[in-house]
């Protein structure tokens, strides 16, 4: 199949320890724990571009529509209720930066899990990032005129999903579902998003090749792209594997068959996660040096797990 990268990058891992991303035979220890026993269920992490040093960090299914800011040594400094939404199974979330002068970065939550495999809308929001600097300990209600909402839905029938990424220069969101499967289909919104009723059908982007054979090391449950979005990590509950994103294609182009022109893509990095109890969050640093990793269980452990540079192309065949 076109665009098939080869697995060389992989020496990549070799420079990292087993076990996490970082010097070889080092430790990564965890950075901090979530001290509020509120959140209980960390599903999805984001890196702050308003404060550095601060996340955002949402709970699973259930519960309020709502987020909370947490700082480095694991305390709550505020939160954030979404007005006029409902959080029936949040799985991830993810940060737009601001674009042009003055542009302010904003936050989506993906409301997107699906275990029963019912026929749910994807519900993808978006709302204007505050800095978590001024909550000073309260909650900030977001009235619900402020929260644009992205209604979507898989070309191929049901699927749970627990992956949002959304592109860093463009603002286009991509999923990968939750399956059981050793290549999977990453998914983007068809052309310019645009909030409303109207339920739009997700393109299939591109396949991703996942090495690995359990369950666990295989069903995808979070995700975020690099600087630039030249690169993305996914996560299982052992590993995190780094793929070359391979650019956009034109909106709403047909093709003749599901899977035609569409490129295979093998990871340029596979590391082992550090151990967590049900662990399903993933950031990228906006530095793109290192991984902050989150799962869910009260008072669970949030560790930085350094990475290796990412070269900007591999060689293909």
């Amino acid at each position: 199949m076109r665009g098939v990268l080869t697995g060389t990058a992989l020496v990549l891992a070799a420079a990292c320890w087993a076990g996490g991303g970082g010097e070889k035979g080092k430790e990564i220890r965890p950075a901090f724990r979530f001290r509020d026993p509120e959140v209980r269920e960390a599903s999805g992490i984001a890196c702050s571009r308003r404060r550095k040093g601060c996340f955002w960090v949402h709970n699973d299914s259930g519960g309020q529509a709502r987020l909370f800011a947490v700082d480095e040594k694991g305390r709550t400094v505020g939160k954030v209720l979404l007005g006029g939404t409902l959080a029936l199974d949040w799985e991830d979330c993810a940060l737009e930066p601001g674009r042009g002068k003055g542009g302010r970065p904003r936050l989506w939550v993906g409301d997107i899990g699906n275990n029963l495999g019912l026929p749910l809308v994807k519900k993808l929001l978006r709302f204007p990032e505050p800095d978590p600097a001024v909550l000073a300990g309260k909650t900030l209600v977001v009235p619900r005129k402020e929260v644009q909402v992205f209604r979507c839905r898989f070309p191929e029938g049901p699927k749970d999903c627990e992956c949002l990424m959304v592109h860093p220069l463009t603002g286009v969101p991509y999923l990968v579902p939750a399956v059981d499967r050793k290549v999977v289909g990453l998914f983007r919104w068809p052309g310019k998003p645009l909030p409303g009723r109207r339920v739009r059908v997700l393109e299939e982007a591109a396949l991703l090749a996942v090495p690995l054979d359990t369950p666990a090391g295989m069903r995808i449950r979070a995700g975020d792209f690099g600087p630039r979005g030249r690169w993305f990590v996914l996560r299982s509950l052992t590993h995190f594997f780094v793929y070359l994103f391979p650019g956009e294609k034109k909106a709403g182009a047909r093709r003749k068959g599901a899977k035609a022109g569409l490129p295979l893509l093998e990871p340029v990095l596979v590391e082992k996660t550090p151990s967590q109890l049900q662990g399903e969050g993933l950031a990228v640093e906006p530095s793109g040096k290192a991984l902050w990793l989150c799962g869910e269980g009260r008072g669970s452990r949030v560790f930085r797990v350094p990475l290796p540079s990412i070269p900007p192309r591999a060689r293909r065949k």
